[in-house]
């Protein structure tokens, strides 16, 4: 099976040690939406709408500024710099729980509406996440699961492949009382 034209994009970018483009090359969203959607769950209803809005703000930012993700960038580019880089097709179990990492359940109610509008959407696309390839170092290394949409342009890093009940665990309230997304 041949290697997605996206993934030999981000190894190349990542040989040219270029975040910018890396990050151009991947679409935050899905997962820092999933991870927001599930957080709304445990925040207190009376909570969740002011919440809901910040953390849509700080998903969006992430998307559109890799300052805000140099961390993920500079690992993963130094995970795909590495001699013994492995990238092949993910395993059907490895794919079920990048999938479900990325999966968007039911809107908690008292969401601001114009977030779970985009929650919604957010879950629609995420049905598009088709493809699922696995990058990183052989055994013991990191893996980075990644699913690519079906027009290929994109890619979207699965949060560590973990199961969906494992990712409530990736918000934390910050200083602020803000949720932070920890991918």
């Amino acid at each position: 099976m041949a290697v997605p034209a996206v993934i030999e994009a981000l190894v190349e970018a990542a040989r040219r040690h270029d975040l910018a483009a890396m990050h151009a090359l991947i679409d935050w969203e899905p997962p820092t939406l999933a991870v927001l959607a599930r957080a709304l769950g445990e925040i207190e209803p009376a909570q969740r709408a002011e919440a809901s809005r910040r953390g849509l703000a700080d998903a969006s930012v992430t998307s559109r500024d890799p300052r805000h993700v140099e961390n993920i960038l500079g690992e993963l580019m130094l995970d795909l710099n590495d001699p013994g880089l492995a990238v092949r097709p993910a395993s059907d179990e490895e794919a079920a729980l990048a999938g479900a990492s990325v999966r968007i359940g039911p809107v908690p109610g008292e969401t601001a509406p114009e977030v779970a509008r985009k929650l919604e959407e957010a879950r629609a696309a995420a049905k598009d996440l088709r493809e699922v390839w696995v990058l990183g170092r052989r055994p013991p290394g990191r893996e980075y699961p990644v699913l690519i949409a079906s027009q290929g342009e994109r890619l979207v890093l699965a949060p560590a492949g973990r199961p969906a009940a494992s990712l409530t665990s990736q918000t934390a309230p910050n200083a602020q009382g803000r949720l932070d997304l920890l991918l």
